[in-house]
């Protein structure tokens, strides 16, 4: 499964990505949300973890967009311990929402 990693913070990308990977993952990156905005919208994921605080554009403009274009996407946003904000996107159509920390 395509999984897209979008977090600005250069170690912590590296971390989800590496993590997801070893879990057997195929993982594509973004740093910035514009760029994870056109991923999400030129690829088909299984899921995405979008960072709420990015620069260009921000994690809950990419998910307001995601949502706006009806793409059988579901969304659940989650704080982590950091107090930043992750949204799990899954764009297969019928998953499950779960609430979970990263």
């Amino acid at each position: 499964m395509r999984v897209l990693v979008a977090e600005d913070d250069a170690k912590l990308r590296e971390v989800l990505a590496r993590g997801l990977r070893s879990a057997g993952y195929t993982v594509d990156v973004a740093a910035r949300g514009d760029a994870a905005l056109d991923m999400l919208l030129l690829n088909r994921y299984a899921a995405a973890v979008v960072d709420w605080r990015m620069p260009v554009m921000d994690g809950i403009d990419v998910v307001s967009t995601i949502r706006s274009r009806n793409l059988s996407t579901r969304c659940s946003c989650s704080p982590r311990a950091t107090h930043r904000r992750t949204a799990f996107v899954g764009s297969t159509p019928g998953a499950t929402t779960t609430w979970s920390t990263v």
